[in-house]
């Protein structure tokens, strides 16, 4: 995790090749934390090995999504995952 703002809170999110689930990786960030963010920047899916899985989960959850997780999230992707 990195703060990369102090007033908002805005932290950064590194997924690492193992991960399957984004919806746990960011629950055990933000249950770290002191406080909740204001915002997550997620970065690293291309590195993910079961990417096919893992995008697959996220569309089917991403209304759900919002409502254990109410800050704003943006997931960057490079041109390969898009």
């Amino acid at each position: 995790m990195e703060m990369l703002g102090e007033s908002h809170k805005i932290q950064k999110v590194l997924l690492k090749p193992n991960y399957n689930s984004l919806d746990t990786s960011i629950r055990i960030h933000v249950e770290q934390q002191i406080q909740q963010p204001t915002a997550l920047i997620i970065v690293g899916l291309e590195s993910v090995k079961r990417l096919d899985k893992l995008q697959i989960f996220i569309n089917q959850i991403r209304d759900e999504f919002r409502k254990p997780h109410p800050f704003l999230m943006e997931i960057w992707v490079n041109e390969e995952v898009l």
